[in-house]
Formats: C-alpha cells, sequence, structure tokens
C-alpha cells in the first residue's frame, strides 16, 4: 500500500503524529519483522524525551541533547543506547528522505563507543592491490572465486562452505545463501565479476551439482571444504603476498566500502545482510572519525618546525 504524507516543515513539525508517523515509516522499511518491532519500540524513549523537554519542534542540536540525556541514564546499557540512537537515526533519515523534513537532524551525530568495537581491521588499499593483481593472474580458480565472493559480496564463511552448485544462477546473477540451515536461506544479487569467475571455475572443474568448494586432498576428496580448510588457505595465500589477515576482513572491506558510498545505513544492510544496525552504525563512526582527521592535523601543523 502507498504511503502519503503531507509535506512538514522545521517549523511546524508537530510532535503528537510523531509516533504514527513512525510506524508507518518503519513498517514501509525492508527488514525482518522482529527487527522493524525493534524499531519501534526503540523509538518510544524519544518519544518520551520530548515530551518531557516539551519541545515542539525539531532544532540543529536535537538528537546531540538526545544523546546527552542517554548519557545520563545509568539505568540501561551502552548497547541499548545505542539502539534507541540508531531508531531515531533511521527515522530522521526516511522523513528526510521522503522530503517530510527540511534536512536530516541525526547526521553528525555518533553512537556511544563501546569497548569492543571493530575487533579486526579491513584490507588497507596497498594489500587489495596486491590481492586483486595476485589473482588476476592466478590459475587457482578455487581461491580466485572463493576470495571474490568474500570481497565482492561480503560472505560470511559458514555461508561460502555450505554454497552448493545449485544455488548459483549465472543468468539472473543470483546466489542462494544459507543461515544455519537449509530453510534459512536469501538469494543475493551477484556483482559481474564474481559470476565471471563462478562461470569459469565451475566450468575448470566440471561440476555441475553437489558442493560448490570441495577438497582436493587424499582424505576427504570431494567432500566440502571446511571452515577451518578455507581459513588456512586464505592465510597461506595473504602470507604469500606479506600480510596477515583473516577471511573476514574482506567483509569489514566490502562493509567499509558501501558505508562510503550509501550515505543511509538501511541501502547498506541490503547488501551487508546485517542483523544489527548497531554495527553497520560503529563502521559510520569509523568513517567520520577519519574524516576529521586532515582537520586534527591542520589544527597542529604550527606547532612543529
Amino acid at each position: 500500500m502507498e504511503m502519503k504524507f503531507v509535506t512538514i516543515g522545521e517549523n511546524n513539525f508537530q510532535l503528537s503524529k510523531l509516533l504514527p508517523i513512525s510506524r508507518r515509516i518503519f513498517d514501509s522499511l525492508d527488514v525482518r519483522d522482529d527487527t522493524r518491532n525493534q524499531y519501534k519500540r526503540d523509538l518510544t524513549p524519544f518519544t518520551q524525551f520530548l515530551k518531557w523537554k516539551k519541545i515542539e519542534t525539531p532544532y540543529s542540536n536535537l538528537m546531540l541533547d538526545y544523546k546527552t540525556h542517554l548519557r545520563n541514564r545509568v539505568d540501561i546499557k551502552t548497547t541499548t543506547k545505542n539502539r534507541y540512537l540508531i531508531s531515531v537515526r533511521i527515522f530522521f533519515q526516511q522523513l528526510y528522505r521522503l522530503d517530510l523534513l527540511p534536512k536530516d537532524y541525526s547526521v553528525g551525530v555518533k553512537g556511544f563507543k563501546i569497548s569492543s568495537g571493530l575487533k579486526k581491521r579491513g584490507l588497507k588499499d596497498s594489500e587489495l592491490e596486491l590481492v586483486l593483481n595476485d589473482l588476476d593472474t592466478t590459475n587457482d580458480l578455487r581461491l580466485k572465486s572463493i576470495i571474490y565472493l568474500f570481497y565482492f559480496q561480503g560472505l560470511r564463511i559458514g555461508e561460502l562452505n555450505k554454497l552448493q552448485v545449485k544455488d548459483f544462477n549465472s543468468d539472473d546473477m543470483t546466489l542462494q545463501i544459507y543461515g544455519k540451515s537449509r530453510d534459512d536461506y536469501e538469494v543475493i544479487n551477484l556483482h559481474p565479476s564474481s559470476v565471471e569467475t563462478l562461470n569459469e571455475y565451475l566450468k575448470s572443474e566440471k561440476l555441475k551439482s553437489g558442493y560448490m568448494f570441495v577438497s582436493r586432498s587424499n582424505n576427504s576428496l570431494n567432500k566440502p571444504l571446511t571452515t577451518r580448510s578455507i581459513r588456512r588457505m586464505v592465510d597461506s595465500f595473504h602470507r604469500s603476498l606479506g600480510f596477515v589477515l583473516n577471511t573476514h576482513s574482506y567483509r569489514k572491506t566490502f562493509t567499509t566500502k558501501l558505508v562510503k558510498s550509501l550515505p543511509n545505513l538501511m541501502d547498506v544492510m541490503k547488501f551487508t545482510r546485517h542483523r544489527s544496525v548497531q554495527m553497520i552504525q560503529t563502521y559510520y563512526d569509523s568513517m567520520e572519525k577519519e574524516s576529521l582527521l586532515p582537520i586534527y592535523y591542520e589544527t597542529f601543523i604550527n606547532e612543529v618546525n
């Protein structure tokens, strides 16, 4: 059902209509039902904050003031505070996207820092260049296909080792991937480079059925590669290039590139398939801090002769 809204200006934004609008906004999102319901629940503290402060119209520091309010709440966890902020962020982003607000009031407000953060980094540009250049000339199409699915699709290792030949549709440029069981699946769109490489690999190996990535060792010939075997294969490849990173580094690189290209975190999640918006927010916060580094450097440029 098509949603119909009336454009709301900054000076006549009616808070009494905030909650009904938010429900319609969240209902229109292409996310899981439990995620959608979580967004709705997590917006409630914000509406309570607005009523408590008697805020009738939006203003530039509204999101920042709400964050300060949450910081002073000692009764809730930092992860919960970030969930609350993310819900408001999505709400404002969608209102702005629909031309219902003159601007996105969530821009520039980062989430609360969590000690765990991004535990492992993605590939540096120099490392990625080494990887892609080497794969461009390699005869190991199995390794190339695996790396391409990690990098161009952001696949998790547990998704990759479950793949079967029938899951790949070359004509539609899609791949069916699985979670913990064959009943837990979704279809993703493939990058042209992934399609081309998979076609070459399957043709060279003459694979028409069964698991897509199988072992070549005598002890487990033609059995599906285990996650441990895939890790060893990729680790060995990285060491041959002079650096050490795990398979998940490609997913981090994949996500970082999308975050830099797509300003809306909901759009990013369509490709990364993250269940938690908090993880995506961590990438945005990291990118924002990186963008401020030139200003930081410039501030002290005259301090050193």
